[in-house]
C-alpha cells in the first residue's frame, strides 16, 4: 500500500471539484428547479450591484471608519482605505466625513501631523464639528510630551458644542484623569 500525503489527498480533492464544477449538466440535475434559477439571478444581480458599487468614485461608508474600527484593520486595508480617500478628496476637498477618516487612518499609522491637518481643516469647514475637536484632543495627547494645555482646550470646545453628546461624556472622563494623575498644567505653568 502507498503512502498518500495530506497535501497529495487535498490536490486530488481540488481536481474533483474543478472536474465537477466543470463537466456539463445531467439530465435532471436541477436546472428544472426554479428556486436555484432564482438563487443564481439573485446571485448575478447581486454581484452587478457590488461591482458597480466599488467602482464609483466615492468611498464607501465613510461613518464606519473610527478609531475603534481601525484598530482591527490591517495595515494594507488602512493604506488602502487612504488611497481610496485621496482620491475621493481629490475630487470632493471640503468633504468633513471623508476628512475625519483620513485624519483616523494618519492617526493610526502614526503620521500625527497629517492627522491634524486633516482634523484642522474639518474645524475650519465646520467650527461645530464636535468630532474633530474630538479628535483633536487626542492629537495634542499623543504628542512627546503630551500637550494637555491644547488637549484640554479642544476638548472643553466639545463640551460646549455638544454638552449632552457621548463625546462630551469620554471628554468629561479624560478630563477627570488629567486632573486626578496631576497631568494637567498648574496655574504656574500656564502663567496663571
Amino acid at each position: 500500500m502507498t503512502e498518500v500525503h495530506d497535501d497529495e489527498l487535498l490536490r486530488e480533492v481540488d481536481d474533483d471539484i474543478v472536474v465537477s464544477r466543470n463537466a456539463p449538466p445531467r439530465l435532471g440535475s436541477g436546472w428544472g428547479k426554479p428556486w436555484i434559477v432564482g438563487a443564481i439571478l439573485v446571485g448575478v444581480v447581486f454581484g452587478a450591484w457590488m461591482a458597480a458599487r466599488s467602482s464609483s468614485s466615492e468611498p464607501t461608508d465613510l461613518t464606519s471608519t473610527s478609531v475603534e474600527t481601525t484598530s482591527s484593520m490591517s495595515e494594507e486595508e488602512m493604506v488602502l482605505r487612504m488611497s481610496e480617500l485621496q482620491e475621493y478628496l481629490a475630487e470632493n476637498p471640503d468633504d468633513v466625513d471623508a476628512l475625519l477618516e483620513m485624519g483616523v487612518l494618519q492617526m493610526r499609522i502614526g503620521n500625527l501631523e497629517l492627522a491634524r491637518s486633516h482634523w484642522e481643516r474639518v474645524t475650519n469647514l465646520d467650527p461645530t464639528n464636535a468630532k474633530a475637536w474630538y479628535n483633536l484632543g487626542f492629537y495634542y495627547i499623543a504628542l512627546e510630551p503630551p500637550d494637555y494645555i491644547n488637549a484640554e482646550r479642544v476638548w472643553n470646545k466639545v463640551i460646549e458644542l455638544d454638552p449632552d453628546s457621548e463625546l462630551a461624556a469620554s471628554v468629561r472622563k479624560h478630563l477627570e484623569q488629567f486632573n486626578q494623575t496631576g497631568s494637567t498644567p498648574t496655574d504656574a505653568e500656564t502663567g496663571g
